[in-house]
């Protein structure tokens, strides 16, 4: 895991990280869209930083992004969403959840209704496609992530970040089929790793979401 951990992964010593070929883009790239989110995230960063829960929030967000960018590496290589990453991952969105629970003026009889009605949203789609499919189109990391992922975003942002897979996931699945398939002439039984998407549409809708909404409502 240490080989897809960024910024850790630079020091792993094997045929594919050596000194010689470290800051290759290939090799820094993860950690470049890592510390652009981070700087996007602080300039517009809902709460803002006026008290030290927010500056506290902020601070768990980054190792969310951090856990996010680290959950997408690992998929590209294993194509698995492991449990190692998914767990503590799930810790600190509740610990986050939490601390926005006890921010002054937080309803939070209201966060509660909209935390569940995300992880029934986000959590039960993947869900609903792996039992019909018997794990055949996604795994139970998918399954797993979207619970999380609804958690973190909570109802409307759940629906936005639904949606916004739905566009990626079409457009990578033309791509497959009318570049990428006959060009490496792939595999019928080919995946896609999910979770670049999932990591990817939970990040703009966090930072996002709610600003686009407010565009069309």
């Amino acid at each position: 895991m240490l080989e897809t951990t960024p910024f850790i992964r630079w020091f792993q010593h094997n045929k594919h990280h050596t000194h010689k070929n470290v800051l290759t883009w290939r090799n820094i790239y993860a950690e470049a869209i890592y510390v652009i989110v981070i700087i996007i995230s602080a300039f517009y960063w809902p709460q803002g930083f006026k008290t030290k829960g927010d500056i506290f929030t902020f601070s768990l967000w980054v190792i969310i992004v951090f856990l996010l960018v680290w959950l997408a590496l690992n998929n590209l290589k294993t194509m698995m969403l492991l449990d190692a990453l998914l767990k503590p991952l799930l810790v600190i969105v509740i610990v986050y959840q939490i601390v926005v629970a006890m921010q002054p003026n937080q309803n939070v009889g209201s966060l509660v209704v909209n935390m569940i009605g995300g992880t029934l949203l986000l959590g039960g789609v993947p869900l609903v496609f792996y039992v019909f499919s018997r794990g055949k189109w996604l795994g139970f990391g998918d399954v797993k992530l979207g619970f999380i992922a609804g958690l973190l975003l909570g109802w409307s942002l759940s629906w936005f970040c639904l949606i916004l897979q739905i566009i990626t996931l079409t457009l990578a699945f033309l791509a497959y089929v009318l570049v990428i398939n006959k060009v490496k002439k792939l595999s019928p039984t080919t995946h896609l790793a999910s979770g670049i998407f999932w990591s990817s549409t939970i990040i703009i809708s966090m930072i996002f979401g709610q600003d686009i909404i407010n565009l069309f409502v």
